[in-house]
């Protein structure tokens, strides 16, 4: 897993999170924003750029440890060591999913989508991609 960390150090922003700053005009910027499986941070601070505080979500402590060696620690993240099954979502206008929902358990999976259809505002914005052109 250290190697992927690694490896991970150098990682841009995902397209798609990109790409959705578009529509960020609906993104209220007064309740924190989620960045679930955010792995080593990139994601989490280009959101932090964009002036939101984060809640950065990864199953793994080993993801902050190197998020923080690459971003060093910020008042704008609170860092939560969670799955996705046992997450527990506030109220959101924006929720970031980038490649992690396949690794959400088969019977788990319609709740956690739910969970996070039911944390999104009215006119909240979700992102959230599988892994594949497909």
């Amino acid at each position: 897993m250290k190697e992927f960390y690694k490896k991970a150090q150098t990682l841009r922003p995902r397209p798609l999170l990109t790409e959705s700053f578009k529509h960020f005009d609906s993104v209220d910027s007064e309740n924190a924003v989620y960045d679930l499986g955010c792995g080593v941070g990139q994601d989490t601070f280009a959101l932090v750029k964009k002036g939101f505080n984060v809640k950065s979500v990864d199953i793994s402590a080993e993801a902050f440890s190197f998020m923080d060696k690459r971003f060093g620690k910020s008042e704008f993240v609170e860092q939560i060591v969670s799955s996705l099954e046992d997450l527990a979502m506030d109220k959101t206008s924006f929720v970031n999913a980038s490649l992690v929902l396949p690794f959400v358990k088969d019977n788990h999976f319609q709740d956690v989508m739910e969970k996070i259809k039911d944390s999104l505002v009215e006119g909240g914005l979700f992102v959230g991609s599988f892994f594949g052109p497909k």
